[in-house]
């Protein structure tokens, strides 16, 4: 870019084709700035997102390990209540069957 001195006023200035070159020199950096700063917003667009999916998966993960724990719970507690009131039960009703098929062999009544 080449100064030029006014013949007016003294004074330094850019000729017109210097001052056009110039502003298409800013322009062209402005846009390069322009496009980066694009680039820029994309990649930490793309960033953001891939960290929401993660999250997700994280949470979907979570969701269906909370429902498996849930399953379990309610499986153990059917085992408890199996446990506690249904064996004992059949074992009872499986003891007196043993004893009269017992009885049965012996020819009693």
């Amino acid at each position: 870019m080449t100064k030029h001195q006014c013949l007016d006023h003294g004074e330094v200035a850019f000729c017109d084709g210097c001052l056009a070159d110039s502003l298409h020199h800013e322009i062209s950096q402005l846009k390069a700035q322009l496009n980066n700063m694009e680039a820029c917003y994309i990649e930490k667009k793309k960033e953001a997102e891939d960290r929401l999916n993660q999250t997700k998966d994280v949470c979907g993960r979570y969701d269906r390990l909370y429902e498996e724990y849930r399953l379990l719970e309610l499986l153990v507690g059917n085992y408890r209540v199996l446990a506690q009131e249904v064996l004992p039960r059949c074992s009872r009703e499986l003891l007196e069957n043993i004893e009269g098929w017992e009885k049965a062999l012996r020819g009693e009544p």
